[in-house]
């Protein structure tokens, strides 16, 4: 058993593959950090330095810098930001970037809050990974596999947050009992529910409600963890994974912390560039062009047949026509993929039929 382990560790340490979607978690977490420097600007602007007024530093109060240090901080914040948006510099940038997030937070506990923790440790990982193969200003895409060690380094963290968040909910009675899930979707019903109808935020509110959301959260949790990384399982605890967090999004206000959370989600998918084929007749088939301005992650690989029928070929070269073609698709491009069980349940049934 545990030579079986070391022997994983040993493959996830070595393993190199296609760098893309590392380019495309670092250009959303740049676009993050920059929100991060804005968000802090502001406050400098509307209520001033906080240094100036009350404040709490987990640091010696000697170690807090003056206003005029502080803008000086936000201006890199900014610089570093734009350098991981474009690619240059990206990596040592990213450590910059978090580096200044956490030094924030130290020097004002009352910045603190568990989403920028969050972003602050998943912006120091990625600067190990080869994240800036592609998408970089004024430099051709490298496409020589790279090394994903802290890649799985990342999916591990994941994995550890779930493991911690679920864990500790298991252990806390109020938690487990829907205790502390009822006063949350009280408050969501003193925000009139978000953008929740009434009548659901109304049933969430009685003690089997709660109790039954609290259960799910911390099972949907702990199951997350590990099925993230099976490869049979991996599509669907994806799945499963974004429609968790787009309900956090929607009960509590960290929604920046679910866009963090579905970036990092992109690192568990294969990374299978152009693995898969759609041939088509540009004459009948115009649409297909959609298909390939919405393939952010380029898994498909247009092949125009001039007469010939739509045929998606699968990663593994299993021909697909009709519903199974379209589930196919919507399985693999992002924008579709929330539509993907409901897909791939009819292209079952229309298959069972036609037997």
């Amino acid at each position: 058993m545990l030579a079986e382990l070391e022997a994983a560790l040993r493959r996830l340490r070595d393993q190199t593959g296609d760098t893309l979607l590392l380019a495309v978690v670092r250009m959303g977490f740049g676009g993050l950090l920059l929100n991060e420097a804005w968000l802090a600007t502001q406050q400098l602007r509307t209520a001033g330095y906080f240094g100036g007024y009350f404040h709490q530093a987990f640091l010696p109060e000697g170690l807090v810098p003056s206003e005029g240090v502080y803008q000086g901080v936000l201006a890199l914040q900014f610089v570093a930001a734009a350098m991981v948006i474009a690619g240059r510099g990206a990596r040592p940038a990213l450590l910059v970037a978090s580096t200044l997030l956490i030094a924030t937070m130290l020097w004002d506990r009352l910045w603190f809050h568990h989403y920028r923790h969050t972003m602050a440790a998943f912006s120091a990982l990625l600067a190990f990974t080869p994240c800036d193969r592609h998408f970089a200003v004024g430099r051709p895409a490298d496409d020589a596999p790279g090394p994903l060690w802290a890649q799985n380094a990342i999916k591990a963290q994941v994995s550890l947050m779930y493991l911690a968040s679920g864990g500790s909910k298991l252990l806390d009675p109020e938690w487990r009992g829907g205790q502390m899930m009822l006063g949350m979707v009280q408050g969501l019903s003193r925000m009139k529910g978000g953008h929740l109808p009434m009548e659901l935020v109304s049933s969430m509110q009685t003690p089997l409600g709660a109790s039954l959301l609290a259960k799910s959260a911390i099972g949907t949790e702990l199951a997350l963890a590990f099925a993230l990384w099976g490869p049979r399982t991996r599509r669907l605890a994806i799945w499963v994974g974004l429609m968790f967090h787009l309900a956090i999004s929607q009960l509590t206000p960290v929604r920046l912390f679910t866009i963090e959370m579905l970036l990092v989600y992109l690192l568990f998918v294969t990374p299978d560039v152009a693995a898969r084929v759609v041939r088509y007749d540009p004459g009948r088939h115009p649409f297909v062009r959609i298909v390939e301005s919405l393939d952010w992650l380029r898994r498909f690989k247009l092949v125009a047949t001039e007469g010939g029928p739509l045929v998606v070929v699968d990663r593994g070269g299993e021909e697909k026509r009709g519903l199974a073609a379209v589930a196919t698709v919507v399985g693999a491009v992002p924008l579709f993929f929330p539509a993907w069980p409901l897909v791939a349940a009819l292209a079952a049934v229309a298959s069972h039929r036609r037997r």
